[in-house]
């Protein structure tokens, strides 16, 4: 099957001169060695920004959906969307702050800089893209090279990126049976706005909420996360990139998207004024 990666990654490898995946883990003495050059760094920032709008496209799609589902009572499937979105929009977020993620094998990350090298990020227990690139994430924020108020908290005296993970993983792994149509618990709060056609109050309270304690309150977490963390990408994205005419295009086609998730005109209309969108 052919499909279509991050325009990064496809350029870090065509950059090392791998043209067959099956041997890039074979090119990593040559990965380490690399370095960003005047003469590429125009090329990476084009990929870059790329990537950012596709991660940030695929984040309100996901979290459209995921509004749509709880609606519907499919509670355990919107979860993991919710998820979703959130692990986009962190993906984006580590780009937009000058960092770019290259696997091979391993995580490699960089600062976007003339002269900058990958560099191997390593930690025991951690697997796949997901553990990584949220693990990554703390690690930048430790070093003050990454902002983000979402990590500044701990849920059940745990990242709360990770805390959302887990609660994903173990929706998509550890239950039996879907709890659907009955609410699972870290999702029946707030249904009940769902219930009382108080979305739009419910967004209104999430954007309100400067001091981020919404998100590390676990009665909101799984749906006021992905929400400020939205509002915050957004942000940063109107101010360091510009949407192509083909994420213009994305843009319209997604407001007409929520309109037929059965998302009322006042909550299209919330969501719209909050994350500045649309």
């Amino acid at each position: 099957m052919s499909f279509k990666r991050n325009d990064l990654q496809e350029y870090i490898e065509y950059e090392q001169g791998c043209f067959d995946l099956n041997q890039w883990k074979t090119y990593k003495p040559s990965l380490i060695n690399w370095q960003i050059s005047q003469s590429n760094i125009s090329n990476i920032q084009r990929c870059v920004d790329s990537d950012i709008q596709s991660y940030y496209f695929k984040a309100l799609q996901s979290i459209g959906q995921a509004l749509d589902e709880i609606r519907k009572q499919k509670f355990a499937w919107s979860i993991v969307k919710l998820y979703y979105s959130t692990f986009y929009l962190l993906r984006c977020d580590i780009l937009l702050s000058g960092f770019i993620m290259v696997r091979c094998g391993g995580l490699y990350y960089s600062e976007i800089k003339v002269g900058e090298r990958l560099k191997l990020y390593q930690k025991n227990n951690l697997r796949g893209d997901h553990q990584y690139t949220i693990a990554l994430a703390n690690h930048l924020y430790d070093n003050g090279d990454f902002s983000d108020p979402i990590l500044g908290n701990k849920i059940d005296g745990e990242n709360a990126y990770l805390w959302l993970l887990k609660n994903r993983e173990r929706v998509n792994y550890q239950m039996k049976d879907f709890s659907d149509p009955y609410p699972d618990r870290i999702i029946s709060h707030i249904y009940s706005y769902f219930k009382e056609e108080n979305l739009s109050r419910l967004l209104d309270f999430y954007a309100s909420n400067t001091d981020y304690s919404v998100c590390f309150t676990k009665d909101h977490s799984v749906l006021s996360i992905p929400i400020k963390k939205l509002i915050d990408v957004h942000k940063k994205i109107m101010s360091n990139t510009n949407f192509d005419d083909v994420h213009s295009r994305k843009l319209a086609s997604l407001n007409h998207l929520l309109r037929n998730l059965n998302i009322s005109k006042s909550e299209l209309n919330t969501i719209k004024t909050h994350a500045n969108i649309l």
